[in-house]
């Protein structure tokens, strides 16, 4: 994921890409499903961590939302939009940096939550590892 992400700040990114990082998505959310069938007992704390932690219940709209097209129980926004965009002062920089930024967009009551698409998977990866250490299960290696 490190090295997509890094590859986007220079060009802009294929399907294949895209297909890497919703990949990651859904594997992390996956996660969730295997502790509860490997440690029941956490039932209780994994309900509270998504309910408490947007982020957690976006990873879970942009796992479900890839998989199954339609959400017809979203934890946030059944039409969430992964998309691309352009930042005009970047383009006329002398950065060298790709002008296109990959974002993922949540309607949230009458407003909307926007993030950038790594800094999303990365605060769900840093979450995950909070919650395993906070309930016994050890630290993930970066």
């Amino acid at each position: 994921m490190h090295q997509i992400e890094q590859k986007s700040l220079q060009q802009d990114l294929k399907i294949g890409d895209i297909d890497v990082v919703i990949a990651f998505f859904q594997n992390c959310y996956h996660l969730r499903d295997w502790l509860l069938v490997s440690r029941p007992t956490l039932k209780g704390p994994l309900e509270k961590f998504f309910r408490t932690h947007f982020e957690m219940g976006a990873c879970r709209d942009i796992c479900n939302g890839f998989k199954h097209k339609d959400l017809d129980r979203p934890t946030h926004d059944n039409d969430f939009n992964l998309y691309r965009e352009y930042d005009h002062l970047e383009a006329i920089g002398r950065g060298g940096n790709s002008p296109v930024r990959h974002r993922v967009v949540f309607a949230v009551g009458s407003g909307i939550r926007k993030f950038d698409i790594f800094e999303l998977a990365g605060s769900c990866a840093e979450l995950w590892k909070q919650f395993l250490i906070e309930n016994g299960l050890g630290v993930i290696a970066d």
